[in-house]
């Protein structure tokens, strides 16, 4: 393995957003590596997502996730709103909820996080997000849902090339695939969120996953619902579907550069502004009135998401 790779791959799994900069930085002044990344730069913006790391992962250390989040859309994703009906804000403001709808970019949690302004609001995220964000992790329960091995072309098909490349680098970042307990892991930080939300907490989970295209969900929001019913919480407990619009991971990529064509993308292309829309709650006892399997519980979800966002 060359060394440029065992050195970035190490930053990287040292959660060290500054030390990951500095790494990538000197990677870029290498005669040989320099035209390669900036291929890859033209269309992804790596240098601006690995410098802009350390500072929103300081302003998450010294305010919470909700600010921070409210200063990265202020700062690089203006303008942007988030429609809250007067039930739902009530309902965020302080009671049991799971939140759960779309995911096109990464900005979802922090969009999610900054429309809430919640401290107890819980993330279930990508393992690796902590590792860019390491102040994240009081926020997550870490899931496996990327596999390196077989999810590039796939990611192409449902995002595109953006989306293809930002597999194939944190293919380079990971090396490998997740271990064989990754599934354990995963039901444990599914538990985890349920018990989290029985105990009064906020759970955010997009079950489609990373897609800007409609597809199956995953059973995570079915096993979740199925414990919250078992445990009787199904008449405190509140579902808030939500439906992010008018971003993408292309939208991502022209927002956080700072050149001629981006400017140009961010003035005539992306004018409308990010927004993400939140349904009427319901008592989880209305939508899942008994427990149940998990994949019929999912698909219900999934039924009633459809009437609700048909787009």
């Amino acid at each position: 393995m060359p060394r440029w790779i065992e050195a970035l791959r190490a930053a990287f799994a040292a959660g060290d957003p500054q030390r990951l900069a500095s790494e990538y930085d000197r990677l870029r002044h290498r005669p040989l590596l320099a035209p390669l990344l900036r291929l890859a730069e033209a269309t992804y913006p790596v240098p601006e997502i690995v410098h802009l790391a350390p500072e929103l992962d300081a302003r998450i250390a010294s305010h919470s996730l909700a600010t921070a989040s409210r200063w990265l859309l202020d700062t690089h994703f203006t303008p942007w709103r988030a429609e809250i009906p007067e039930a739902a804000a009530a309902v965020l403001s302080s009671r049991p909820a799971v939140i759960y709808g779309n995911h096109p970019s990464m900005l979802t949690p922090f969009l999610i996080s900054a429309a809430v302004n919640r401290d107890d609001l819980r993330i279930l995220s990508a393992s690796y997000v902590h590792l860019f964000l390491p102040r994240y992790a009081r926020y997550s329960l870490p899931v496996e849902i990327w596999p390196p091995r077989r999810g590039g072309w796939m990611e192409y098909l449902r995002s595109g090339v953006p989306a293809l490349l930002q597999t194939k680098l944190l293919a380079l970042l990971l090396g490998t695939a997740p271990v064989a307990d990754a599934k354990e892991r995963n039901l444990n930080s599914i538990l985890r969120g349920a018990d989290h939300v029985a105990g009064g907490g906020c759970l955010l989970l997009a079950p489609g996953a990373g897609s800007a295209r409609p597809r199956a969900w995953y059973q995570g929001i079915g096993r979740i619902a199925r414990k919250l019913a078992e445990d009787g919480a199904g008449e405190r407990v509140f579902l808030i579907p939500y439906h992010e619009e008018h971003i993408s991971k292309r939208r991502v990529c022209a927002s956080l550069r700072r050149n001629r064509r981006a400017w140009v993308q961010r003035r005539f292309v992306y004018r409308r502004p990010v927004t993400v829309r939140f349904a009427e709650p319901q008592l989880l006892a209305t939508l899942v009135p008994r427990p149940d399997d998990p994949a019929a519980i999912t698909a219900r979800l999934h039924a009633h998401y459809r009437e609700l966002f048909p787009r």
